[in-house]
């Protein structure tokens, strides 16, 4: 899956990550994830977003109704967060998952 992490340039340390989940057919760079991730970043939360598999940069083929794929996605991009960006890259704990259409089902 294709990951960005974005942190707030006003904060050395934010205080949180959130994750956020674009749409069916849509990606990490739809409008309303950049202005959702620009709020955040406001707010002093690191932002993660994603591609979800098929969609922009991700591989694969998303699938309508392939909801535990997406489930399956999503638990590995909050490990990978939890896990190697907390270690490596000094990451908050994740306080927010927020999914905008088919992303917050």
């Amino acid at each position: 899956l294709a990951c960005t992490l974005t942190t707030p340039a006003s904060s050395s340390s934010p205080q949180a990550t959130a994750i956020l989940i674009h749409g069916w057919r849509s990606s990490q760079n739809a409008s309303i994830i950049q202005v959702l991730k620009n709020r955040l970043l406001r707010s002093d939360f690191a932002v993660l977003t994603y591609d979800a598999r098929g969609c922009g940069a991700s591989t694969g083929e998303q699938t309508y109704g392939g909801f535990s794929d997406e489930v399956k996605d999503l638990k590995r991009v909050v490990a990978h967060v939890e896990t190697k960006l907390a270690k490596d890259a000094g990451v908050p704990p994740i306080k927010l998952l927020f999914g905008h259409s088919r992303g917050g089902n």
